[in-house]
């Protein structure tokens, strides 16, 4: 059964190797942009179907530039990633990954952000 913190370390360990960008879960104060950072994460999984959850996830990206643009790169990279690399061949249980929902705004002047929430369904016995 892959637990909350089994998904989150799979999803640091990819968009580490993976990415040129720095990727946090916690956040140092000198931390220099732009950089990714593990959000919020949860993981549903029904009593009367003890066999599968649902995990929703967090991924914020900020950058501090005058407008959105790299943001925007950084967001379409962390989404191509994703979707090249979690896949039944390298995880199993992960049966699908969407992205749910992708926001981006200014926090002030020069720093943007980008929040993607994606949604895994996850099973733990085999499909026949």
């Amino acid at each position: 059964m892959m637990s909350a913190l089994e998904l989150e370390g799979i999803i640091y360990k990819l968009l580490k190797e993976k990415t040129k960008f720095a990727v946090y879960n916690h956040v140092p104060d000198d931390a220099l942009a732009p950089f990714i950072r593990i959000g919020e994460i949860s993981l549903r999984q029904w009593l009367l179907a003890p066999e599968s959850a649902v995990a929703k996830m967090n991924i914020v990206i900020f950058s501090e530039q005058q407008s959105n643009q790299e943001v925007l790169r950084i967001t379409e990279e962390v989404a191509q990633v994703m979707a090249e690399n979690i896949n039944r061949a390298n995880f199993p249980c992960i049966i699908n990954l969407e992205i749910i929902n992708i926001n981006i705004f200014q926090l002030k002047n020069m720093t943007w952000c980008g929040e993607m929430e994606l949604e895994f369904k996850i099973i733990y016995t085999p499909l026949i």
